[in-house]
């Protein structure tokens, strides 16, 4: 029977020796406890509860702030990336966020004149058509140029 079969294969089964299963030590199927180790509820995690609630909490928080702070705040390098279309829309809404509308400076410039109006003494004359100091000032300076 050996000589119908290849040499290689006889080379083959001569370097590996047959594997034998070896006896298990533990042969029995359930570890032992020790006693009152086990809870009710059939649960083996040592964990409380709430430690499942926290970490899904936690993913679902921080999985988001690392997304934003990749795309609005993390240095990419000066050359365009894909990032820079929502920088762009952030920096617009900052600046219309911070950037009044000809509507609110109107409003603002006549509040600020109304208080203006109220500090003065009784009997003040109020001239709204008068050029703002800083003309007033530059209009003197260049009189006294061609003066001199």
């Amino acid at each position: 029977m050996l000589s119908l079969l290849p040499r290689r294969a006889l080379l083959h089964h001569a370097a590996r020796p047959a594997l034998r299963s070896a006896p298990r030590r533990n042969a029995h199927t359930e570890v032992q406890k020790p006693p009152g180790s086990e809870k009710e509820g059939g649960s083996d995690d040592f964990r409380p509860s709430w430690v499942y609630s926290l970490s899904r909490l936690g993913s679902h928080a921080i999985i988001p702030a690392v997304a934003l702070y990749a795309v609005f705040l993390y240095d990419w390098g000066d050359q365009e990336h894909v990032f820079m279309p929502p920088r762009r829309w952030l920096a617009k809404v900052k600046q219309s966020y911070f950037k009044l509308s000809s509507e609110e400076e109107r409003m603002l410039n006549a509040e600020i004149v109304e208080q203006r109006v109220r500090r003065l003494p009784p009997g003040t004359r109020l001239d709204l058509e008068s050029p703002p100091l800083d003309q007033i000032r530059a209009e003197l300076e260049a009189s006294e140029k061609e003066l001199s």
